[in-house]
């Protein structure tokens, strides 16, 4: 079945953002905030998102024109927001700075 009308009797397609949700305008914040940072080239966030707001972090992510990806699995399994195309990547030995929150 359709998803049910959203508050404003309006049904609100899987891919749109509710920036009205706190958690969602908080992720939108943290990818913002991350975008205009030249100091930082990766954003972790906390394994402990449901993957409802993995989910938000993917959307806003490519909205705002970021890379972006889930890595782990189960309880590991957490997003991650990147400058750097990580299809493009050539790992070192070098570890990456990683925020989580």
């Amino acid at each position: 079945p359709p998803p049910p009308p959203g508050p404003s009797g309006v049904k609100s397609p899987s891919n749109e953002l509710d920036l009205n949700d706190p958690s969602t305008l908080e992720i939108y914040s943290r990818i913002l905030l991350f975008k205009d940072d030249p100091m930082r080239d990766e954003l972790a966030f906390s394994r402990t998102l449901t993957p409802k707001q993995r989910r938000v972090v993917h959307l806003i992510a490519q909205k705002l024109g970021v890379y972006h990806y889930s890595t782990g699995e189960g309880e590991d399994r957490h997003a991650v927001v990147t400058r750097i195309d990580p299809e493009k990547v050539c790992y070192s030995s070098a570890t990456p700075s990683v925020y989580f929150y």
